[in-house]
């Protein structure tokens, strides 16, 4: 067994003069059978359906397989900018019907997050046409594709481009004297560029053999020019291609094509709450039960503070599909310093504790401290009216303001070590 310590209120007004004080003591158990939890009743089967008119008004209707006490829906809140739970109006106890007409969102999602999908079509070649003269009018374009249009393409997706080919292709040199580049000739490598008895591999590497060919003239003892200042730059030009008669031949083709479709995905799925006895399940839109929040009466880490409220929450273990304790929660007076203690425990075969929580109020700021199972402290959160903190060490200046990340050194908030006084682990 562990033990947890907490301080009453007395204790904590005195903290700025450094006193200390006994604290009460609470157990919070190393496993999760170890608690005296309550067990799960049965939990009801949801079905959902969704309908909407041509008008895009819409709704949603649930059926529970057992009589409910009450239900809620989560839906998205313009005013507070996040999702609130609403109440549903139950027919004979075991259905609701609510608008999603003029919805933000979904119900149960949190956020939504989208992603651009960029689609890219190949440019499709019809053929290649002898143009005399250019068409200049619309009918004159349009008796040149009559034949691709009657075939069932779009006259508007057409496009007819003069072919070209290659006319000549020289390789420019250059020297550089002081910084600037000055033209000292060309090299004309149009038979081999044309050369269609060569791969573009081969007529690559024949094209920098001739240019290396020309540099080294250029440096022989003849010319003088210096190695490091030589560079080449290649320039072509292209010609309309003919056809035998001399006429120029165009091409006719559907351009590539790029579209565009942005995706939009909603998370989160916590949907309907529905309410039998102290035991409430939460479904998602489906109506999937995802948890089970059970409420108790008594505290069980049987703390010597006033206690307020209680809840074990129960999830299903990915792996077996078993519902197993995921948490335990208890909430204690305003009185009390100590506010409320929180338990996580494992999907592990022996539901093993995993952490546990201290939230403290003291002086007007609230102190959430997290635990591992043994005791160590892992990190911590503070909210006063100032702004919200977060610990980034274990000095005495282990607060930093989370808008800024700078140290809070004016000794406003209690130490981590100050914090960890008020309470000690037992077994």
């Amino acid at each position: 067994m562990k033990k947890l310590l907490s301080l009453s209120m007395a204790a904590m007004m005195l903290l700025s003069t450094a006193a200390v004080a006994s604290a009460d003591s609470g157990t919070i158990p190393l496993y999760a059978d170890s608690l005296n939890a309550p067990a799960l009743k049965s939990i009801p089967t949801v079905y959902t359906e969704h309908k909407e008119d041509k008008y895009g008004r819409g709704s949603t209707t649930l059926w529970s397989s057992m009589v409910l006490d009450s239900a809620a829906v989560r839906v998205y809140d313009p005013a507070k900018h996040y999702n609130v739970p609403v109440a549903l109006d139950l027919v004979d106890g075991t259905s609701a019907t609510y608008s999603t007409t003029g919805m933000k969102r979904q119900p149960g999602i949190s956020y939504v997050y989208s992603w651009t999908e960029k689609t890219t079509t190949d440019a499709i070649e019809l053929g290649v046409i002898p143009v005399g003269e250019f068409p200049k009018t619309d009918k004159e374009y349009g008796e040149l594709i009559k034949d691709y249009v009657e075939k069932g393409w779009d006259s508007d997706d057409i496009v007819v481009e003069a072919q070209m080919e290659l006319d000549k292709e020289v390789l420019d040199f250059y020297v550089n004297v002081e910084g600037e580049d000055k033209y000292v000739g060309y090299y004309d490598v149009t038979d081999i560029a044309k050369d269609k008895k060569l791969t573009d591999a081969e007529k690559e590497a024949k094209i920098a053999a001739a240019a290396e060919a020309v540099k080294a003239y250029l440096v022989s003892k003849e010319q003088g020019y210096n190695p490091d200042a030589l560079s080449y730059e290649p320039t072509t030009t292209y010609q309309s291609k003919k056809d035998a008669q001399g006429v120029d031949l165009y091409k006719v083709y559907i351009p590539a094509t790029e579209t565009s479709k942005k995706h939009y995905v909603g998370v989160g799925d916590d949907t309907y709450y529905l309410t039998v006895g102290n035991q409430t399940s939460v479904h998602g839109r489906s109506g999937k039960v995802y948890q089970v929040n059970v409420a108790v009466d008594e505290d069980l880490f049987n703390t010597d503070l006033e206690f307020v409220s209680g809840t074990v929450t129960y999830k299903k273990n990915g792996n077996t599909g078993a519902w197993y304790i995921a948490n335990v929660a208890m909430n204690y007076s305003e009185t009390s310093a100590v506010r409320s203690l929180s338990a996580t425990y494992l999907p592990t075969y022996d539901l093993k504790l995993q952490g546990y929580t201290v939230t403290i109020n003291a002086n007007g700021t609230t102190y959430v401290m997290d635990y591992n199972a043994w005791g160590g402290f892992e990190k911590g959160d503070a909210y006063n009216a100032a702004g919200s903190y977060h610990t980034t060490g274990a000095s005495a200046f282990d607060w930093a303001n989370t808008a800024s990340w700078k140290y809070v050194r004016n000794f406003s908030l209690l130490s981590v070590k100050k914090l960890n006084s008020l309470f000690t682990r037992k077994y």
